[in-house]
């Protein structure tokens, strides 16, 4: 059963008079005024916000309560818009990708993942007490996106949903998913991403991601029709045509830091 944050709603009786109000002035004024006014002009990055957010439309309810085991990590508290996806794999352990992980010598009581958020509502949180990236992922001032993974320690188990199980991808079309910053609260995706190239670490996809898709999972089917995650969204691919995702395969180091638990 989830659980509620209480919402503060301004009353509905102080926004009609604020519109009556501007209603009001735009009334007063001469014709003349109001005929020529400047047209609105069109704000490029508006635009193309709203072209990546109808790209990466939010989940239909039923994908939602099949996906309850990704979240946001928010690193401020439980709504901060400034936020990365992840995804329980174990009943404590949270899969992101690295570069969300913050610095891991200084933890804070406001890093929190939060399973589940959809509007306000949200399955299960917990403070994360520990976080670890891949060993690869930076030496010195050097990061190497082949690496960009790591993983969340939670200060306690989550045992409202189950965890997804990780895997070695292999399908041709895979589903992203994640809380990118056009539609923050709402779980959004794409179930029909076409891999473009894989090597041995990294997956092409011709799917667009934003910020805050980053650390979300890459799932697709097991042979029982399950959902399993096969690799973690890091960064994009900027071209012409397009934008393009760019995810870090499932390395042997997960299921290593998993079996230690």
């Amino acid at each position: 059963m989830s659980a509620r944050l209480t919402q503060i709603r301004r009353p509905a009786a102080l926004l009609l008079a604020a519109l009556s109000c501007v209603v009001s002035v735009c009334a007063a004024l001469p014709a003349a005024a109001q005929q020529s006014a400047p047209a609105a002009r069109t704000d490029p990055a508006q635009s193309l916000a709203a072209q990546q957010s109808a790209s990466m439309p939010a989940f239909p309810e039923e994908m939602t309560a099949q996906l309850g085991a990704v979240g946001r990590v928010n690193i401020a508290g439980f709504k901060i818009k400034g936020n990365c996806t992840g995804t329980l794999v174990a009943p404590a352990v949270v899969l992101t990708a690295a570069h969300c992980t913050g610095n891991p010598d200084v933890m804070t009581n406001s890093r929190v993942f939060v399973a589940g958020w959809d509007r306000g509502e949200f399955i299960a949180a917990r403070k994360i007490k520990r976080v670890v990236r891949h060993p690869g992922y930076q030496t010195g001032s050097h990061i190497n996106i082949q690496f960009d993974i790591g993983l969340l320690f939670l200060e306690e188990p989550i045992t409202e949903v189950a965890p997804l199980p990780i895997s070695l991808d292999r399908a041709e079309q895979v589903t992203i998913a994640g809380y990118h910053r056009f539609v923050p609260h709402m779980l959004s995706g794409r179930e029909d991403c076409p891999v473009l190239s894989r090597n041995a670490r990294l997956l092409r996809l011709n799917c667009p991601v934003v910020s805050g898709n980053s650390g979300g999972p890459v799932l697709e089917h097991n042979d029982a029709g399950d959902w399993v995650v096969t690799a973690v969204v890091s960064s994009q691919e900027r071209r012409a045509d397009g934008i393009r995702a760019i995810a870090v395969r499932m390395p042997h180091w997960v299921h290593e830091m998993l079996a230690e638990q």
